[in-house]
């Protein structure tokens, strides 16, 4: 006999709820959606507020305790407008972070070419010179020796060491402006 009036009660309460959730659609979603519009754009606040009175409709039974459902309402509405913005912003610096490492990563490309480039330049340069020229630049270049040492290892004077190491610093010098003027 008991499951009658649990059932009206449900009913009643049921009743109630859904005249709750009528009257503040009716009364409060213009009002909400102008206040969110101040806060966002004007389709984003329509969803906002949409997905507020969603909430509403999910969790009506503590919206039966407030003492201003529109107060509350509000609330939400501008607690959800603040989560958009944080979140559009942070959108924002993803895709500013994104673009600014893809413009990085060309400039690395085109700096890596660029070496690659000059490398291959100096290579050349460094084969159309003569043997012992080259040898002498080379072996000053890779290991820190002086010039002295230099000769005793190649059996020749110090001023001849000096003067090949001069020759090859211009040869590379002239070459290297040729390329950097085109």
């Amino acid at each position: 006999m008991e499951t009658p009036s649990i059932t009206r009660k449900n009913s009643r309460t049921a009743a109630v709820e859904y005249d709750l959730f009528e009257m503040a659609y009716r009364n409060y979603f213009n009002k909400l959606e102008a206040y969110a519009a101040t806060l966002l754009d004007a389709e984003s606040a329509t969803d906002v507020v949409q997905d507020v009175f969603l909430q509403m409709w999910n969790c009506i039974g503590e919206f039966k305790q407030c003492t201003s459902v529109y107060a509350y309402l509000r609330r939400m509405i501008y607690s959800r407008c603040i989560d958009q913005i944080r979140h559009k912003r942070i959108t924002e610096r993803y895709i500013s972070e994104a673009i600014y490492l893809t413009d990085s990563a060309r400039n690395d490309v085109e700096m890596t070419v660029s070496f690659r480039e000059l490398t291959g330049i100096y290579n050349r340069i460094l084969s159309e010179m003569p043997r012992k020229r080259r040898d002498i630049f080379l072996l000053q270049q890779s290991s820190d020796l002086s010039l002295s040492d230099i000769s005793l290892r190649m059996n020749i004077s110090v001023k001849t060491v000096d003067c090949h190491l001069a020759n090859a610093r211009k040869t590379l010098r002239e070459k290297l402006l040729v390329y950097k003027q085109r």
